[in-house]
This record gives structure tokens, C-alpha cells and sequence, in this order.
């Protein structure tokens, strides 16, 4: 007996292409993308707070008679984080997941609809023959 719901590893061997596979990827690429954008969002945060600086270098750095520009510079990247990344990071994350979620509710729709009108010319089909 045939499975008429075959799962995603069955549909991507199947070479008619009488089911699309995007409809089931469309949830594990949304989750992907998810992770993904709160790994690069909560990164930036973390940069800014400075978790990510070498001490060893900036120390070396120190001892260096460097110009007062570039010493100045270094400075700064030991102050405080900048609050307008740490603020606007989550505002951006929240713009990107509309954007994702955009597209994949726009590939499932398109994905759907195929579907849809493929039911609909086998009803016309049977409906003719009849």
C-alpha cells in the first residue's frame, strides 16, 4: 500500500514531482534562520560589552609608544559598550525575522497554491471523463 503523505527524505527521491518538498523545509529554514539571527544579534551585543577583545593585545599595545590618535582610539574600545547598538540590536533582529518570515510565508503560499490548482485540474479531469 502507498503512503499518500510521504515524509521529506521520500519526497526529495521523488522524481515525478508530484509533492513539493519546500513546504515541509519552509519550518526547518525558518528555525535556522531564527537561531542564526539571535546567534548574531546576542554576538554584536557581546562584542559591544567587549567580550570578544584579545587583553593580551591591547595590553602589548600599551606599552608601545604609539601616536596619540591611535592611542586614543584604543582607549575608546576599552570604554563602555555603545549604547546605541546595544539598543537598536534587538529592534534589527525583530526587522529581520519579519523580512524571513515574509519570505517564507510568501514560498509557502506559492507552494500551496500549486498544489491547490493540481487538485483542481484532477477534479476538472474526473468531472470530464465522467
Amino acid at each position: 500500500m502507498l503512503n499518500s503523505n510521504p515524509g521529506v527524505i521520500a519526497r526529495l527521491f521523488d522524481l515525478s514531482f508530484s509533492r513539493f518538498v519546500a513546504l515541509s523545509l519552509v519550518r526547518m529554514f525558518y528555525l535556522l534562520m531564527l537561531i542564526l539571527g539571535l546567534l548574531v544579534m546576542c554576538a554584536v551585543i557581546a562584542g559591544e560589552f567587549g567580550l570578544f577583545n584579545n587583553p593580551t593585545v591591547v595590553e602589548q599595545l600599551k606599552g608601545i609608544d604609539l601616536p596619540p590618535e591611535v592611542r586614543q582610539q584604543i582607549d575608546k574600545t576599552q570604554g563602555g559598550p555603545d549604547m546605541i547598538v546595544v539598543i537598536s540590536a534587538p529592534f534589527a533582529f525583530l526587522a529581520y525575522l519579519v523580512v524571513v518570515r515574509i519570505i517564507c510565508e510568501t514560498v509557502t503560499v506559492l507552494f500551496a497554491m500549486a498544489e491547490d490548482m493540481e487538485q483542481i485540474r484532477q477534479g476538472i479531469d474526473k468531472l470530464a471523463k465522467k
